[in-house]
């Protein structure tokens, strides 16, 4: 799998897709692409309800691998955890469980590769902080890789980005399932800028609340310029407050 910002170089290289692939092949880069879902609110678990409508969409992604040689493909379906709500778990799992072993089956067969993106938060219906929908212990014999976003652990407030604790938690979880040659964890080159005060009253127009994300580097580069001095937090992190005149 290519990275994103591997990938912008190759398309600062490179004039099209053909011209990037035969670069991979001639490196010996594995070419995986990644497919996302943006099919609508609950539909996806819809098309995976029965198995003619999960037999499709293992033909179209198939299909997709064959046709265009990509050595497999990465799943990257986000709308079971984000779109659809947690009352719909229950019933998608077992859909997407079956999904993937008929993928995993098919690409196996042909010598391809299945990798599957997954939010961090445990794969187990028993764990209510996680994202069991995506079932990493029934799909993890179908899949070569379970790539795990492990990040985003605060969105609507202060706090860690990927505290320790729940880190492990996740890698533990997953090598108790899956082989750990299978198991890719993604980690945070960003944090979080949050405006957490605000004093007076702002114009029109400018943002009292909310976040932004900002890189390490600039992180590193923010805090030298307003003269603060980051510090080690018990989760692992460093986090440094400064004032905006």
């Amino acid at each position: 799998v290519i990275a994103p910002w591997r990938m912008e170089k190759f398309r600062n290289t490179f004039p099209g897709r053909t011209e990037l692939i035969a670069y991979c092949n001639a490196k010996n880069i594995p070419v995986i692409p990644t497919v996302t879902d943006g099919t609508g609110y609950r539909q996806m678990s819809t098309q995976l309800a029965t198995p003619a409508g999960r037999s499709r969409v293992v033909g179209l992604l198939t299909n997709l691998v064959t046709s265009n040689g990509y050595d497999g493909i990465d799943l990257d379906w986000e709308g079971f955890a984000f779109v659809d709500g947690g009352s719909s778990w229950s019933t998608t799992r077992p859909r997407w469980a079956a999904f993937i072993a008929s993928l995993g089956t098919a690409l196996h067969a042909r010598g391809k590769l299945l990798a599957v993106t997954a939010p961090g938060g445990l794969g187990t219906s028993s764990d209510s902080t996680g994202y069991s929908v995506y079932a990493w212990s029934l799909i993890g014999p179908y899949v070569d890789r379970l790539r795990i976003m492990a990040y985003d652990y605060s969105t609507s407030r202060v706090g860690p980005n990927a505290p320790l604790s729940w880190t492990q938690k996740i890698v533990d979880y997953a090598a108790a399932y899956l082989p750990v040659s299978k198991v890719e964890l993604g980690v945070p080159l960003f944090g979080r800028d949050w405006l957490t005060t605000v004093a007076g009253t702002c114009p029109v127009g400018v943002k009292t609340s909310g976040k932004s994300t900002i890189r390490v580097s600039r992180a590193v580069a923010l805090a030298a310029s307003k003269h603060a001095s980051p510090v080690r937090q018990a989760n692992g992190e460093m986090m440094f407050t400064y004032a905006v005149p």
